[in-house]
């Protein structure tokens, strides 16, 4: 579960409040928080056994976040390129590639929780877990919209974003208090 919460700690970081910025180094930190996660969950699998379902989805964000890496690189972002008719589809659809990758996230933790509260041996309390991350999917579809809807009021974007940041927090806060915290008194 260490592994899991230093994961989520990389993936989460990102103190830019404009939506779609992300940089190389954003990228970096999502290959690495990723791969975090899929060791933390190998690690998991001796424990509860519907932790491997989980697998497949945190290897598909590892190589999304490694392709839109080389695309940052290479000066290809989907944020970057221009909406002319020669780049048009090209942009929108990289623009949905790219926030469904930023929700997927969110997706990934759903499934950790879920195996976690339907595994009858566990002591681990996850309602407050439930609750930030449904608030943190809330949150996160209102700023997609409004970062494409209300550009005329920049800052309503700029708000959600920094309440999402402040959400991702306690979640990692009280991932931390459930899990890891939980763990080392296991002793896994």
């Amino acid at each position: 579960m260490v592994n899991i919460f230093w994961g989520l700690l990389l993936i989460f970081f990102n103190p830019n409040l404009n939506f779609l910025d992300l940089g190389v180094i954003d990228y970096l930190c999502n290959i690495l928080g990723y791969a975090l996660i899929w060791s933390g969950i190998r690690v998991m699998e001796k424990q509860y056994t519907g932790a491997s379902k989980i697998q497949p989805y945190v290897l598909f964000m590892i190589i999304h976040s490694a392709v839109f890496f080389l695309l940052s690189v290479f000066g290809y972002s989907p944020v970057h390129l221009p909406l002319n008719t020669d780049w048009a589809i090209i942009t929108v659809v990289g623009l949905a590639l790219m926030i469904t990758g930023m929700f997927m996230v969110f997706v990934i933790i759903s499934m950790l929780i879920k195996v976690v509260e339907e595994d009858e041996n566990s002591s681990v309390s996850v309602r407050k877990l439930k609750t930030i991350c449904a608030g943190l999917m809330l949150i996160f579809t209102l700023v997609a919209v409004s970062y494409f809807l209300f550009q005329a009021v920049p800052g309503v974007s700029v708000t959600l974003t920094a309440v999402l940041l402040i959400l991702k927090g306690a979640f990692l806060f009280q991932f931390y208090r459930g899990f890891v915290r939980e763990w080392k008194v296991v002793g896994l």
